[in-house]
């Protein structure tokens, strides 16, 4: 049955104000600063946990900054296996708890362009913003990885389990969180298509 309600046009996000834009230039700012600081002040070994931080930080900038480069990053579709469609076992991993946690931290005001703006019509915009972010996240993760055994290699072990430990809220539940929400979608797609 067709529904009755007019369809919207697909929809960007607001602009951001000129306060937002310079509330979001400043924070990046200052914690690249802050990050590189710690890199260049602290030894591995000293400080391993503030190290190991700012090294990631750095990792996931650099990757995101790399990849904003390539325009059609969001239309690589990461393959969506048949047991994770439903979402069961990302809300057993906790992600519905990870989302609330990230919707209510300073973080939520950085993305804006991840919410909906224009209903239904505006679910393929944020399903390609889904792709794109997984895929940041997953080579950060990857770099992480490496940069945690780089550090264990170098015999700072404590610095690199810290890497580790850190690479979980920074990348892998960020992939966890993507794919949950990109099952969602699709399902609202499907319920679209089929009205």
């Amino acid at each position: 049955m067709k529904s009755c309600l007019p369809v919207k046009p697909p929809t960007s996000p607001p602009p951001l104000s000129r306060r937002q834009v310079g509330l979001r230039i400043l924070m990046s700012t200052i914690l690249a600063i802050l990050a590189s600081n710690v890199l260049s002040h602290t030894a591995p070994d000293t400080h391993p946990f503030s190290f190991a931080l700012a090294a990631s930080w750095m990792v996931l900038i650099l990757t995101v900054v790399l990849l904003l480069s390539f325009r059609q990053l969001g239309s690589y579709e990461v393959p969506f296996a048949a047991w994770e469609r439903d979402g069961t076992i990302y809300r057993c991993a906790g992600v519905v708890q990870y989302r609330w946690i990230l919707l209510h931290s300073p973080f939520a005001w950085l993305f804006p362009d991840f919410k909906l703006y224009g209903g239904r019509s505006d679910l393929p915009r944020v399903l390609r913003r889904s792709y794109g972010a997984e895929i940041a996240h997953v080579i950060a993760a990857i770099l992480n990885v490496i940069l945690a055994g780089v550090l264990i290699g170098s015999g700072y072990g404590i610095a690199g389990i810290w890497a580790l430990l850190i690479n979980v809220p920074f990348n892998v539940y960020i992939i966890i969180l993507q794919r949950w929400n990109r099952g969602r979608i699709l399902r609202l797609l499907q319920q679209t298509k089929k009205n």
